[in-house]
């Protein structure tokens, strides 16, 4: 028994070894433009709404290809040629902005204040977007991609590695799977750019600075 649990931890070491030196590799390369099928594992984004007669609801990959079916939206690149699809920003707030998730909530959105529509993404980078911005911008949600020069359409790469210069140099993470953000209103700057999405959260516009 003893000789079984010393082999197991052996085997555990060589794979994690062989795990970091894979990050090592992949953080002296540039592969944010590889696509490729996502490995078959689940994900959630989970949608809150902390204003008042707002909802919390949390999005399995299986609810969003549903909600997708119907609500289908997409995007081509002009720079790279590169396709994305998914859905509206403006659809998945729908379905927590009021007691009806059928519809998106154009009053709120564009009336008064508003409200802020944040996007957090897995690395922990974050943006939020005026609701009135989302309500005519047409902010694409996107799971899917068709990269220039190929015919399938795959899901988001899981994650990149990029080797980052100066002084610490470190590895930094840029994952895009298993949605990201995209259009013209969001190309524009790379702020907005949020990747491996996981949280839509709906907040309150801040008061104006005095």
């Amino acid at each position: 028994m003893r000789r079984r649990i010393i082999l197991a931890a052996a085997c555990g070491v060589i794979v994690l070894l062989t795990a970091t030196a894979a990050a090592f590799a992949a953080a002296t390369r540039d592969t944010s433009k590889v696509y490729s099928s996502t490995p078959g594992v689940t994900w959630m984004v989970k949608l809150r709404g902390t204003l008042p007669g707002t909802k919390v609801r949390e999005m399995t990959f299986r609810g969003f290809a549903n909600f997708k079916a119907t609500h289908r939206l997409e995007w081509t690149d002009t720079v790279s040629g590169d396709k994305y699809s998914g859905v509206d920003l403006k659809g998945l707030v729908g379905l927590i902005d009021d007691a009806n998730p059928a519809t998106f909530n154009t009053s709120l959105a564009t009336g008064g204040d508003g409200y802020m529509v944040r996007i957090i993404g897995l690395d922990g980078f974050s943006y939020d977007f005026k609701s009135s911005d989302v309500a005519s911008a047409g902010i694409l949600v996107a799971d899917k991609a068709l990269a220039a020069g190929t015919a399938k359409e795959l899901a988001l790469v899981l994650g990149t590695a990029k080797a980052v210069t100066g002084p610490p140099e470190s590895a930094r993470w840029s994952p895009t799977w298993p949605l990201k953000l995209a259009g013209d209103f969001v190309n524009a700057s790379g702020k907005m750019r949020i990747g491996g999405i996981s949280i839509i959260q709906l907040i309150p516009t801040p008061a104006p600075a005095q």
